[in-house]
């Protein structure tokens, strides 16, 4: 049986995102979502900890409660610790144009100017304001995947190891810029990871499925070629709105698809989270 995270990113980035995740688990094949904790109004812990909760499988699909994970995140928004060097985040060379805008070396140069000390701060005041908000929380991942990066990536994998979380593999960008990133996971990583005694899916696809001609086809190819028996987390951006980015919309509308929906539904595949790791 191949077994699959769907995964839903950046819960809170805005409400056009949040609903576009809540539908895509709701009436599709979304199982798991990233939250951006930072981003979020600490007046409203107990609506946030209730909206997610409270959400409904109405797919028609077999799967299990929405999992929640925390978005760590350097690059957007304001950070938690008073003892940030800056007083917003941004992720490196943002808005440039240049290629150092997607190139893995210029953001490990940006990454580290930041101390250990300033990271560790940071990761845990979100983590910590994630369990307050969530209660129960199944891994841990990074916006933009800033924690790829030293010294950022050894913070990262200490508190996974501290508070018993799964991760996501470190996915540096490439060194050939593309827009929107070139994100690798590499198996030497996913290997490093287990080694540490740290819960990983056994392969993970990062494919920006809303850049392809046929987006549901793409997708339904990959799901074709994962292996029985492996645990395998897809990455998506759903959102719905009219002021939802179009390509966060074409993520939606492949994870709510009648040809998606069928295709799981009649295939021998067990949709996870985390958890089930």
């Amino acid at each position: 049986m191949k077994k699959i995270i769907i995964q839903g990113d950046d819960w809170g980035y805005s409400e056009e995102v949040n609903a576009g995740i809540e539908y895509s688990y709701e009436y599709g094949i979304l199982t798991e979502t990233t939250a951006l904790v930072n981003l979020l109004d600490i007046n409203k812990k107990s609506e946030y900890k209730s909206r997610l909760h409270s959400l409904k499988n109405k797919s028609g699909l077999n799967k299990p409660k929405l999992g929640i994970g925390i978005h760590l995140n350097v690059t957007y928004g304001k950070p938690l610790s008073p003892n940030w060097p800056k007083l917003e985040f941004t992720r490196p060379h943002k808005g440039s144009g240049n290629p150092e805008e997607w190139i893995g070396s210029a953001w490990q140069k940006y990454f580290s100017q930041f101390t250990i000390s300033q990271i560790e701060d940071e990761y845990r005041r979100q983590i910590e304001l994630g369990i307050q908000i969530f209660g129960d929380i199944d891994h841990l991942d990074s916006h933009h995947f800033s924690a790829a990066y030293d010294p950022l990536k050894s913070v990262y994998e200490k508190f996974a190891k501290e508070y018993r979380l799964a991760v996501r593999p470190a996915a540096p960008l490439s060194e050939k810029p593309v827009y929107g990133g070139d994100f690798i996971v590499k198996e030497v990583d996913i290997n490093k990871i287990k080694t540490l005694g740290i819960k990983i899916a056994n392969s993970y696809v990062l494919k920006l499925f809303f850049n392809e001609k046929d987006p549901i086809k793409s997708f339904l190819q990959v799901v074709d070629k994962i292996e029985d028996g492996k645990a395998v987390e897809v990455m998506f951006h759903p959102a719905q709105g009219q002021k939802a980015d179009s390509w966060r919309v074409t993520d939606l509308k492949t994870l709510t698809s009648n040809a998606v929906l069928n295709y799981f539904l009649i295939r021998n595949i067990q949709l996870i989270t985390y958890k089930d790791l």
